[in-house]
Formats: C-alpha cells, sequence, structure tokens
C-alpha cells in the first residue's frame, strides 16, 4: 500500500507542476486584440472575440480568429503555424472557390497566424475550437493516445509473472500435499510466496526514473504534460515532418552588398557586423543611400540584443537588422523622422 501511494504522489507531483507550468505560459501568451464595434475602435482579450466582430490588423499582430477580409491594404499573412508554408501569404479581399484549401483562401486569415506586412479589417467567421486550429486540436485529440512502450512491457511482464507465479504456487501446493502438510499451512506458504515474488518496487522504480527524466528535461525548457511521455521520447529514433521550410528559422540575413558589380560581404560574428572591405569613395554614397533605404522603407520592428527575430515582413526585419549593427546612431537620428505619408508596395504594378 505504501508503495502504491508513493508511486501515486511522484507522478501526481511532477504532472502538476507540469501543469502549472503550461498554464503560466498561457497567462503570458494571453493576446489582445483590435477591433471595430459600433463604429468605435478598442482593444479587447482575444477571449472576448464574437462572430460578426470587425477585427482590425497590422503588421505584427497575431490573429485571433478565423475571418474574411473586407478591405487590405498590402496584407501578408505569415501561416507557417497552420500550414507549413514558411513564406508570408499575400491576401486579398477578393473571392475564391469555395471548394480550396485552407493554403489557397487568400481571402480569410486564421487563428494562430501572423501579419508580417500590411493592414486589413477582417469580419469574424469562427472563434476558439470553430477555427482551422480548432479543427485540428480536435482531430489531434481524438486520434488518442497509444499505450507507451513501457506500458506494454511492464504488463507483458506482469502477466508472465502472474503465470509463473500461480504455477509454482500450485507445485508448491502439489509438493505440500504430497508431504502431508495441513491444508491451512499450505494455503498460508502459497500465498506468502506469491506476494513474495511479485516485484512491488517496479511501478515506483519505473516512475522515479521517468520523473528524473522529466527534470532533465525541464532544464533544457522543454515541459512534459505526462509523465509517461518522456519514456516515449526516449524511444523516439526518427522523427517525420513534411513542409521542411518549418525546420528552418524563418530568418533572412543580409550577406552580400553589391554595387556597380563589386560585391562586399558582411560578416556577422558575436553581434557584430563586420565588411569584407570597406567602399570607396565611389560606392560610400550607393552603401549610405541602401542603409537609409533599410531604415525608411521598413515597417519591422527590431531592437539591438533581441533573441527574437523581431516582428513583420522577414525581409525588412534583415534590413532593419543591417541597419542596426552597420550605423547604429545614425538609424536611430533617422527613426526619428517624422512619416508623413506612406505609398506600400504594390504586387500588381511591382512598386
Amino acid at each position: 500500500m505504501i508503495v502504491i501511494l508513493i508511486n501515486a504522489i511522484i507522478g501526481f507531483t511532477m504532472e502538476f507542476q507540469a501543469l502549472q507550468s503550461m498554464n503560466a505560459l498561457r497567462e503570458m501568451d494571453k493576446m489582445e486584440a483590435k477591433v471595430r464595434r459600433e463604429g468605435q475602435e478598442q482593444v479587447i482579450d482575444a477571449e472576448e472575440i464574437v462572430p460578426g466582430d470587425v477585427l482590425l490588423l497590422e503588421a505584427g499582430d497575431l490573429v485571433a480568429a478565423d475571418g474574411r477580409i473586407i478591405e487590405t491594404n498590402e496584407l501578408q499573412i505569415n501561416e507557417s503555424a497552420l500550414t507549413g508554408e514558411s513564406a508570408p501569404v499575400i491576401k486579398s479581399p477578393e473571392p475564391v472557390d469555395e471548394s480550396v484549401g485552407v493554403a489557397d483562401r487568400t481571402n480569410m486569415v486564421f487563428k494562430g497566424t501572423s501579419v508580417t506586412r500590411g493592414k486589413a479589417s477582417v469580419v469574424v467567421t469562427a472563434i476558439a475550437m470553430d477555427t482551422q486550429l480548432g479543427n485540428i486540436s480536435e482531430m489531434v485529440s481524438a486520434a488518442g493516445e497509444d499505450e507507451i512502450p513501457l506500458n506494454r512491457r511492464l504488463n507483458a511482464l506482469t502477466k508472465t509473472l502472474i503465470w509463473v507465479v500461480l504455477g509454482m504456487s500450485a507445485l508448491l501446493g502439489l509438493v505440500s500435499l504430497a508431504t502431508g502438510q495441513e491444508l491451512y499451512a499450505i494455503i498460508q506458504t502459497s500465498i506468502a510466496w506469491a506476494i513474495a515474488a511479485i516485484p512491488e518496487g517496479l511501478p515506483i522504480v519505473a516512475s522515479i526514473a521517468l520523473a528524473k527524466g522529466m527534470l532533465r528535461l525541464a532544464k533544457h525548457n522543454v515541459i512534459v504534460k505526462r509523465l509517461a511521455a518522456v519514456e516515449a521520447l526516449g524511444e523516439t529514433n526518427v522523427i517525420f515532418t513534411d513542409k521542411t521550410g518549418t525546420l528552418t528559422e524563418n530568418r533572412l540575413t543580409v550577406q552580400i552588398i553589391e554595387v556597380d558589380g563589386k560585391k562586399v560581404e558582411v560578416q556577422w560574428q558575436n553581434q557584430s557586423l563586420e565588411l569584407s572591405e570597406q567602399p570607396d569613395d565611389k560606392s560610400q554614397e550607393a552603401f549610405d543611400k541602401i542603409f537609409e533605404i533599410s531604415v525608411l522603407c521598413n515597417e519591422a520592428e527590431y531592437q539591438e540584443g533581441e533573441e527574437s527575430e523581431g516582428t513583420g515582413d522577414p525581409l525588412e526585419i534583415g534590413l532593419k537588422k543591417f541597419a542596426q549593427f552597420y550605423k547604429p546612431e545614425e538609424k536611430e537620428a533617422f527613426e526619428k523622422l517624422k512619416k508623413v505619408d506612406e505609398d506600400p508596395f504594390d504586387s500588381e504594378t511591382k512598386m
């Protein structure tokens, strides 16, 4: 009884700690969204969004619900979390055939994706588990959980031990009867022998081993929700994935600058930038213009020292990072300039 109690306490404690960590992450990841209600723009918790709300999106936003685009200004969405495609998808209000797949619904936005460029107004069509992301969650839940290898082996061992113990107990009983021992003493001896042969400590040893693995993973910022999953992960030899684009960092970095047919390599070392050779007087003006464009014609957000990739279009993040390390003082001065107007890139005219 004590062994069972200790085993239950270890399992409960480890899984409860994992649950608390996951809940803390959910609290940190609470989303807010900008909506238009009764003609007024307001920021609300994403949980308060209802179908029919007009969702206002701009670069850097996470999409909080599925919706139909009604107005857009060069909107591009990163849908890698949903479809696996790492390249931003250009969106527009133009209707599409209702039979097309999720990846080709260019007049829709989906919960869990992010805006990399542009702005849009969207009518919310689905929330929570009714979204495409919710459908995926439901399918994963419906798939159920396979029995882990450790449980299969323990169950097989238990069945084998039961048959061995029953056989040995029966044999012991027959031998005892043949030697003239009392029936009551034979039953007591057989039961005691059977109990002694069963490894009561095996479950607790297995739980302690899994708990140790869970703690080791936690040191590497891996939260394991179920204790049994540790053993299943340990049995994994190969992970098969589709969409190889999702295995990249999805970051773009300036590597070469070419001016008048001359290439200058940009070398990145320990958060610093070095040019393979300094521009001469003739090409310096072109370098300065590249720097100016990288700062001013850019809606991405990037701060020096950030480990994240920043927010916005990956190309613009790469240019902003280049400007940050090339001339940090001048970059800050440029960013203080007031934007008077904006003429966004048009995918049709390429201007």
